[in-house]
């Protein structure tokens, strides 16, 4: 099986120059990033060069269809996280000769460390620009010169929001067209650089309803992605209404405190049985310090009305390392878990089925955007201890599947 694009490739110039964006990372964890794909989407109209995917995969490069990629001589790079980074050194060893011209979310928060392995890079929303800006770029791009969008970016224009072009088999989401219906984000958690980095803002939802008209997937599933998906203003009646024109929809992580009765009954007549919350942090103390105060008791109410509603499985995300962290917060995330086990168990017997509660856990990460004084990352061996103590706490609590 290859890969599928969603949208037929634009009428090129038979002097078109191949320019790859390369993607920092394999197929399967990064074919799903609306980054690279919106970057892609941006010089789709130019018939002065075709952009086509590369994933890092085994140490070398490889197109879409994991074919051995082919030289040139130019790439554009996207680099949407912190592992990205060190993949990024990786790739510019492997092409020391080849221009490289990069950005993304992660790109900001390590400029200096990426510059210094770019030809050029871009900290701003790449995809928010006037279609002239691409064009302009893409004919500097096919003369081999340095494009101006990395040197002197114009101000931004368009609000434009990222969708699927490529559908891989390989990804985590083979057949889901992916749309995103929010960016930004109302909230200012300390971990997170969404609210500097990114306007906040919502696709309308009549335009929401358009795009997802001239979808066609093979399974006709559309997965709404969002920093805040849940704030959307209309965030009920753009389910209800997809729903209503007979898509299976799926969805990014929820604030629970966002996610009302109304709310939940329609993610459950979508077709979606799992809902995927970040509390972060289990003691109040920890809650304060990164600024995310969901309680307990709304964890508990927003797994009973899931269960109720026929919800069959909750992921929870944690953080282990959150600056002025101690054994006894971590602990708290194993208590916090068990009343969510109690009130899946309250839903259950009503139901007469089990719900599964999964918890992932990842490290604090220290970001240009939210360090305070000498915070550094937490160290290996404290990671691991403290891995192993919410490991055991929660097999003793038992209900509970932890991925760290």
């Amino acid at each position: 099986m290859k890969a599928v694009r969603c949208a037929p490739t634009p009428a090129k110039r038979r002097d078109a120059v191949v320019v790859p964006i390369i993607i920092c990372g394999d197929r399967r964890s990064t074919a799903d990033n609306l980054g690279w794909q919106s970057v892609l989407s941006c010089f789709d109209s130019s018939d002065r060069i075709m952009v086509e995917p590369l994933f890092f995969e085994n140490d070398s490069l490889v197109t879409a269809n994991g074919d051995t990629a082919p030289r040139f001589d130019t790439a554009l790079v996207s680099i949407s996280s912190e592992t990205s980074l060190l993949q990024l050194a990786s790739i510019r060893s492997l092409l020391p000769d080849v221009k490289l011209y990069g950005g993304g979310f992660a790109y900001a928060s390590a400029a200096a460390f990426a510059d210094a392995l770019l030809d050029g890079g871009f900290a701003g929303e790449f995809d928010r620009f006037d279609v002239s800006v691409y064009e302009r770029a893409a004919a500097q791009l096919a003369e081999h010169e340095r494009p101006s969008i990395f040197h002197s970016p114009p101000a931004p224009t368009i609000d434009r929001m990222a969708h699927s072009i490529y559908m891989l088999p390989e990804s985590v989401f083979p057949d889901t067209y992916l749309l995103e219906v929010n960016r930004g984000c109302p909230f200012s958690c300390r971990f997170c650089e969404v609210p500097r980095m990114r306007t906040e803002r919502y696709l309308p939802m009549d335009e929401i309803l358009l795009h997802a008209a001239s979808i066609r997937t093979e399974k006709n599933r559309i997965g709404l992605m969002g920093t805040a998906l849940a704030s959307h203003p209309d965030f009920p009646r753009i389910i209800s209404r997809l729903v209503d024109a007979g898509r299976q929809l799926s969805f990014s992580s929820f604030r629970a405190e966002l996610l009302d009765e109304e709310s939940i009954s329609v993610i459950a007549r979508s077709g979606s049985v799992t809902i995927t919350i970040a509390p972060e942090a289990g003691s109040e103390r920890m809650k304060s310090a990164v600024g995310k105060r969901i309680s307990a008791a709304v964890l508990r109410s927003t797994v009973l009305t899931g269960v109720r509603h026929g919800i069959r499985r909750f992921k929870f995300y944690y953080i282990i390392g959150i600056p002025g962290e101690d054994d006894s917060d971590v602990l708290a995330i194993a208590d916090e878990l068990a009343s969510v086990v109690e009130a899946a168990k309250e839903g259950a017997r009503e139901r007469k089925w089990m719900p599964m509660i999964s918890a992932s856990v990842n490290p604090y990460i220290v970001k240009k955007g939210n360090a305070s004084g000498n915070e550094r990352f937490i160290d290996l061996k404290t990671w691991e201890r403290r891995k192993r103590l919410l490991s055991n706490a929660l097999r003793k609590k038992g209900g509970i599947s932890l991925h760290c």
